[in-house]
Order: C-alpha cells, then structure tokens, then sequence
C-alpha cells in the first residue's frame, strides 16, 4: 500500500506540474556473504530501512559478472529513485538508465564505453539516471557506479613465454639493473579480465662476471592461480 501511495502522489505531482527534487540515494553493497554464493548474473545486497538513511554523497553500486550487457545492467538498477516535490512530500520518480557514453576508442567500434571495456577490465564505469520528461527536475546527475567482480585467480602473465620466461634484460658487464623499479606486471585473470598484479623479486646476480642469472617473480599472498614467472639478467659476453 505505501508504495502505491508513492505512486500516486508522483502522479499527481507530475500532472501539476511540480519541480522534483531526488533525495540522498541509497547504496546497492555487495555483501561478503553474498559472494560466497558464487550467484551468477547480476546481483545485490537488499538493504534494510535503517541502511538507506545514509549521508550526504552516497551513491549507487552494482557489481556484476563478466558478459553481463549494458542492458541487463540498466534492467537491475531500480527503475524508481526517491524524490521530493516542492511541497517537500517523499515521491517515487521512474526513471530510466544510460550507460556511459562512447569515447574515442569504443566508439570506432559502436560501442559505448562499459560495453566496449568491460570485456577485460574492472571498472567502474558510471551509469546515469533519466527522471520522466513528465516530471519537472532540475538537479544534478544521478549516477550508479558499475563495476565487474573481482577476479584474484592468474591465469598467466602477460608476454610471459611458455615456460615461464616474463622479462630478459641484457646489460653490460659491471651495469646495476634497478629491478625494484618495476612493481607491477599485467596479467590475465581467470575470469577473462587483465589487470595490474603487484610483484616481488627474489635472486641476484653478479654484474661483474659474464653469465646468465634467472630472477624469480612472485605475486603476494591473496592471489592463486599462476603466482610466479621469473626473468632472467644476461651479464657482458654472454648477452649474445
């Protein structure tokens, strides 16, 4: 019944003519016990009461699965957003979602962006909210910020050979490699997606003696799958 009261009073608004206002938005979370479920599709954690009087600046999240499209996302945000009319009564305003607009890559491709990105990356890519053209509002944007699930699983490393073989750094006999410069590498996730892995480097090498030294690389704790390759350092005579 309360919610059907909302809708007539939307109504009403509208029909009058009235400036709407949308109030602070709540936050779809994912819960860490929801993600033990391993739920396909799109999913989100049901708020309580008590969890939607949230402060100023809170905004929309929704995590999905990899492959879930544009429109399947825009179908699971909420297609009502709370609102104020200008007597400062609580309404429910329709509206409807947008994904984010093509850039100069994604749209070579007529795409727009989260479709485009969310092939391989994490996001979040920011999706908008259209109140009803019936309705009379003039505030700022409201925005869901979508994101894919995070994949902790290696699949391999980017560039990384068949046995292993990421990085092969030749340098002249008495040359110091700074290998601490580089503390990350691009990986493939299990899930299809590629990101950035931190990295440790374990091994020396002798930068006076001519020779061929392998340097292991692993990832920290947290992440399974591949979790290390390993580069080798090609010292004077025999970097040919």
């Amino acid at each position: 019944m309360k919610a059907k009261h909302g809708c007539g009073r939307i109504k009403r608004a509208i029909q009058k003519g009235w400036r709407i206002t949308f109030i602070i938005l709540f936050g779809l979370a994912l819960s860490a016990a929801a993600a033990a479920f391993g739920l396909d599709g799109v999913w989100a954690q049901d708020l309580t009461e008590e969890q939607t009087e949230l402060t100023s600046g809170s905004r929309i999240t929704l995590e999905v699965v990899r492959g879930t499209s544009a429109e399947e996302v825009c179908a699971e945000l909420p297609g009502t957003l709370p609102a104020k009319d200008e007597n400062g009564e609580s309404v429910e305003v329709p509206v409807t979602w947008n994904a984010p607009a093509p850039d100069g890559t994604s749209e070579m491709f007529g795409e727009d962006a989260y479709t485009y990105y969310s092939r391989y990356g994490y996001g979040p890519w920011t999706f908008t909210a259209s109140a009803d053209p019936a309705a009379d509002y003039s505030g700022g944007p409201v925005t869901a910020a979508v994101s894919i699930r995070d994949c902790m699983e290696i699949a391999g490393f980017c560039g990384a050979s068949s046995d292993g073989l990421l990085f092969k750094f030749p340098v002249p006999s008495g040359y110091e490699l700074k290998l601490s410069a580089i503390s990350s590498v691009d990986a493939v996730m299990a899930d299809g997606g590629c990101k950035k892995v931190p990295i440790s480097w374990s091994g020396t090498y002798e930068k006076d003696v001519p020779g061929t030294y392998r340097i292991s690389i692993d990832v920290p704790d947290g992440y399974t799958g591949v979790t290390s390759t390993y580069a080798e350092i090609v010292v004077g005579d025999s970097a040919s």
